[in-house]
């Protein structure tokens, strides 16, 4: 397999998921707990730091070699931004690039993202999210209080959630082990008469993605 390395810019943190950092991952629950209100600050730090501690368990589960997501303090933390890479393996009797122009050839969204070291394909896909998982996710980092329910209830009125999912295909084609597939995910509130960050996200993902090297 080759190896590869992005630029990490600033503002961001590196995760291998395949490594446990508890002291990394509670530093993160803490800063972001301290958004919470005093009375369940507590328990929103023990619960996102159990989330966050499945979430990496999940990308190492599915293959994930590098993480990247937004430091706590950030204002991109806003959107839950994670960028995750994997190795893209292909059987002996598949073309890499006959599966990167199905693709093109299926999905309206795709496009070719210009790198100088590979060729590569993007993707768009958006998910709304209800308010129902929305609530679920509150109560889960236990703003159990009827008070916080009703006043998260609040803020969200008016407001249309999406998961916004980019996927590159990045590769050689001269080379079936120099293959990488980096998905980037974000969860977007939409505020009414206020314009779309989605094309800043994918803005923020592309520039991210444009710092992409092979290391061997």
């Amino acid at each position: 397999m080759s190896y590869f390395d992005v630029i990490v810019p600033s503002g961001w943190i590196r995760i291998d998921p395949r490594e446990t950092n508890a002291a990394l991952i509670d530093e993160i629950a803490r800063v972001l707990s301290l958004r919470a209100f005093d009375e369940n600050r507590g328990l929103v730090h023990s619960a996102l730091r159990s989330t966050l501690t499945e979430s990496i368990a999940a990308l190492s589960a599915a293959g994930s070699l590098m993480a990247l997501m937004s430091e706590p303090t950030s204002p991109l933390s806003l959107y839950q931004p994670i960028v995750s890479f994997s190795r893209l393996d292909w059987a002996a009797d598949v073309e890499p690039l006959s599966v990167l122009m199905a693709i093109a050839a299926k999905d309206p969204s795709a496009q070719v993202y210009p790198l100088d070291v590979a060729i590569a394909l993007r993707t768009h896909a958006t998910a709304s999210i209800s308010q129902n998982e929305l609530s679920a996710r509150v109560t889960g980092l236990g703003v159990v209080s009827a008070t916080a329910r009703e006043a998260d209830a609040k803020a969200r009125q008016g407001l249309a959630w999406t998961r916004e999912s980019f996927r590159y295909w990045i590769g050689l084609p001269s080379n079936r082990a120099a293959w990488v597939e980096a998905t980037c995910v974000a969860t977007v509130p939409h505020v009414p008469d206020q314009p779309d960050p989605t094309p800043l996200l994918q803005e923020t993902f592309d520039a991210l993605l444009s710092t992409f090297e092979w290391t061997s």
